[in-house]
């Protein structure tokens, strides 16, 4: 299911403007996990952006915006359609690899959780008939990952168990300068500035077990 909800309209008439969009969106998924019962390949994601704009007079505009989004998806890193040795078919129990498969036997939740969000203000000043616009803005972005490797409720000695881990969270700062030329005349032009810097920190850890050890491996 999917819901869009959105609000604006004047709060002081000529001078502060404001406006607000939410969106809520879920689905419990089409795939069964037998070892808990549970159902995979689905979503939850909500949201909102707000926006406002302040006028003091009819040279000068601010434009304030922020925006955030969760998302949480539970998607499966695989159906096995077709057991290429008769012991992972057996491990594989009780779910059998065929082309209409849609179920899995998996001890390790794979899904992905994501945040992004973001903040930008920006100022148009009339200068005559030239207009001078500055934006700056900010960016983060936030993402863990679980994938289950070994596709299999349980840990032998013929098949470990791999499970994988990987964080990201980004930042994007910008600021952008710009003055355009007045509108209508024969030629029009736009000069400007822009400045982009992103800083991003990885992590990524594969975790290996036997029926005697648990391993971890980290990499940056």
């Amino acid at each position: 299911s999917r819901t869009r909800f959105g609000l604006g309209g004047s709060l002081i008439p000529d001078t502060w403007k404001g406006s607000i969009t939410t969106l809520f969106g879920s689905y419990d998924g089409n795939v069964d996990n037998e070892h808990n019962g549970q159902e995979v390949n689905g979503y939850n994601h909500k949201g909102a952006r707000g926006k406002l704009e302040f006028t003091p007079d009819a040279d000068l505009k601010f434009t304030f915006i922020a925006d955030y989004m969760q998302s949480h998806d539970d998607a499966p890193n695989g159906v096995v359609s077709e057991s290429l040795t008769p012991a992972f078919a057996n491990a594989l129990n009780p779910v059998r690899a065929s082309s209409d498969n849609r179920k899995i036997n998996t001890d390790t939740r794979t899904h992905v959780e994501d945040i992004n969000k973001g903040l930008s203000g920006q100022l148009d000043w009339s200068l005559g008939n030239y207009t001078l616009t500055s934006i700056t803005a900010w960016r983060g972005w936030d993402n863990t990952q679980y994938q289950d490797g070994d596709r299999l409720s349980t840990v032998t000695a013929a098949f470990p168990g791999t499970a994988d881990r990987g964080d990201l969270a980004f930042d994007q700062y910008s600021q952008e300068l710009r003055l355009a030329s007045p509108k209508g005349e024969f030629l029009e032009y736009v000069g400007g500035l822009f400045y982009m810097h992103g800083k991003d920190d990885e992590t990524y850890q594969r975790t290996l077990t036997t029926p005697t050890s648990v391993n971890r491996g980290v990499a940056d």
